[in-house]
């Protein structure tokens, strides 16, 4: 069972990828989501950062559509990595909604 913790882990861990990638914006969007799961002080107010987290994946412009720059070698890993944590997130977020 997945909890808020683990969702906050993962909001960090993706918020350092972006930062390291150039996306300042949207690291500090999951570094928010993350501080608001450590202090959410009940079932209902984790549901609710989920909700916004999912919220995050939907729309032309949105977080499923974000694309990293490819580094100056051609590696598509910044992107690859980033797909798997976008993914785990989700799964994440959908567990505790």
């Amino acid at each position: 069972m997945e909890t808020a913790q683990e969702f906050a882990e993962t909001c960090r861990v993706l918020s350092q990828h972006l930062a390291e990638n150039g996306r300042a914006d949207w690291a500090a969007t999951f570094e928010r989501l993350a501080d608001r799961a450590e202090e959410a002080d009940g079932p209902d107010r984790v549901r609710e950062v989920a909700s916004d987290a999912l919220a995050l994946y939907g729309g032309m412009g949105s977080f499923a559509d974000l694309v990293l720059l490819a580094s100056s070698s051609g590696s598509r890993e910044p992107d690859e990595r980033l797909d798997r944590l976008r993914s785990a997130l989700h799964r994440s977020a959908v567990a505790l909604r």
